[in-house]
């Protein structure tokens, strides 16, 4: 849902994870709609991408095989789940008549955005709140930064993958 009707290039991996969909919904919907529109207004190239990382290696060593990767773990359903990093990234072009000021994180205290010309009438950074308080309740972080002339923002958070599926499929009436 969060790219119908937009013109958005997504990338994602095929395993399903366990998260909190209204947070992520949320979150990214902010950031794709922010990207559009404070973005280069005539090719914004907007893209999310899904990126997901095994969460690191145990300290034990075996000397024929080295490292040993972190086992899978059971949950109390019994299902087999892997500890993960999940990364959402949404890129867009930059508006070069308005580059990003600062790099934003939801790790950092809340601080009122100017009120000058430097942003849109209709800009009043809400949305950033908004990602900022709901990423801050459920342990992810959020961040927004601009290198050259490609504007990112990123969701990240610890999670497992699971056999169930995360999106429910539309019911037709």
């Amino acid at each position: 849902d969060l790219v119908r009707g937009r013109e958005v290039a997504l990338e994602c991996p095929p395993q399903m994870v366990q998260l909190d969909r209204m947070v992520c919904n949320v979150a990214l919907d902010n950031a794709v709609t922010n990207a559009m529109r404070h973005g280069c207004q005539k090719d914004p190239q907007v893209k999310l991408s899904v990126e997901m990382t095994k969460q690191g290696l145990q300290d034990i060593h075996d000397e024929t095989q080295g490292a040993v990767p972190k086992h899978d773990m059971t949950d109390e359903s019994g299902e087999c789940t892997t500890p993960v990093e999940v990364r959402f990234v949404v890129r867009n072009r930059a508006n070069p008549n308005r580059p990003l000021k600062a790099p934003w994180s939801s790790r950092q205290p809340s601080k009122p955005l100017p009120n000058n010309g430097s942003r849109p009438t209709l800009s009043d950074g809400l949305g950033l709140q908004h990602i900022s308080m709901a990423a801050n309740t459920c342990g992810m972080c959020a961040q927004l930064w601009q290198q050259d002339a490609e504007v990112f923002f990123e969701l990240s958070f610890n999670t497992t993958t699971t056999r169930e599926r995360v999106l429910e499929p539309v019911q037709e009436s």
